[in-house]
C-alpha cells in the first residue's frame, strides 16, 4: 500500500497500525492545497476470523456511516472524507487527528492528575452524549482510541466496533446490527460480552480507562 495513490487522490505514506479487521495508513490528499494529512483505513479481515466476511463488511460500513453522521457535527470526532471500493478492496478515508493517544502517554509512565482526569471526563462525556443522541454506541472506549491534541482537547476515534440501536433517527438507510461481542476485553462490561451493548457500556469502558490512567494499572491486572 505504501506509495499507492487511491482513486488518484490519496497518497499512502506509511502504516499507522493494524486492528482486528483493518489496517490503518497515514496519507495526504493530493487534490487540496497544502496536501493535508488524512487517515486511510483498509478492510483487512483475518483468514481465521470468528465472524463471516459479510459481518465484517457490515461492521466496516457501520463505521463509515457513524463517521459520516457524527464527524461533521462534532470537532472531537474525525470527519469521513471518502468511502469506496477499489480493486476488490474496501476502504474509508477520514480526517487525521493530530496528537498523542492516551495509551502512548500511559506507556510512557504518565499518570493522570485529578485536574487532568476531570478535564478528560468533561471532554469525553460531552462527546458521548452527542454520539448516544444519534443512537450510536461506540463499543470500544479505551486509552488508545482517545487522542489528546496540543490544546489538550480529547478526540474520540475508531468507530470500527460501533453499534446502532434499533429506532435510529435515519430510517431511510437502516444499518443491520449483529449480536456480536465486539470490543476490547478488559474494557467491555458483561452485556457487551453477550453481544447486547447499551449506552452504559461506553460509560463503563470510560470508567475503566480513567482508573487505568490514574493508577497505572492495566484492566487485565
Amino acid at each position: 500500500m505504501i506509495g499507492q495513490l487511491l482513486i488518484g487522490r490519496y497518497l499512502i505514506l506509511k502504516q499507522l497500525g493494524e486492528g482486528g479487521f483493518s489496517k490503518t495508513y497515514l496519507a495526504i490528499d493530493r487534490y487540496l492545497l497544502n496536501h493535508p494529512a488524512c487517515v486511510v483505513k483498509l478492510l483487512h479481515p483475518p483468514l481465521n476470523s470468528v465472524i463471516s466476511i459479510e459481518q465484517v463488511r457490515q461492521l466496516f460500513e457501520i463505521e463509515a456511516r457513524s463517521l459520516e453522521r457524527l464527524g461533521t457535527g462534532c470537532s472531537h470526532i474525525p470527519t469521513l472524507l471518502a468511502y469506496s471500493h477499489e480493486q476488490s478492496n474496501s476502504y474509508l478515508v477520514e480526517e487525521y487527528i493530530k496528537g498523542e493517544n492516551l495509551e502512548a502517554k500511559f506507556n510512557r509512565g504518565c499518570h493522570f492528575s485529578t485536574a487532568e482526569t476531570i478535564h478528560l471526563l468533561k471532554e469525553v462525556l460531552k462527546t458521548l452524549e452527542y454520539v448516544h443522541y444519534h443512537r450510536i454506541i461506540h463499543c470500544d472506549i479505551k486509552p488508545s482510541n482517545l487522542i489528546q491534541r496540543e490544546n489538550y482537547n480529547i478526540a474520540l476515534i475508531d468507530f470500527g466496533a460501533a453499534h446502532y440501536l434499533d429506532g435510529g433517527q435515519d430510517q431511510r438507510s437502516p444499518v443491520e446490527s449483529y449480536p456480536l461481542a465486539i470490543g476490547t476485553f478488559g474494557y467491555m462490561p458483561e452485556e457487551q460480552k453477550k453481544g447486547c451493548p447499551q449506552f452504559g457500556s461506553d460509560l463503563y469502558a470510560l470508567g475503566i480507562s480513567v482508573i487505568q490512567l490514574i493508577t497505572g494499572v492495566l484492566p487485565q491486572q
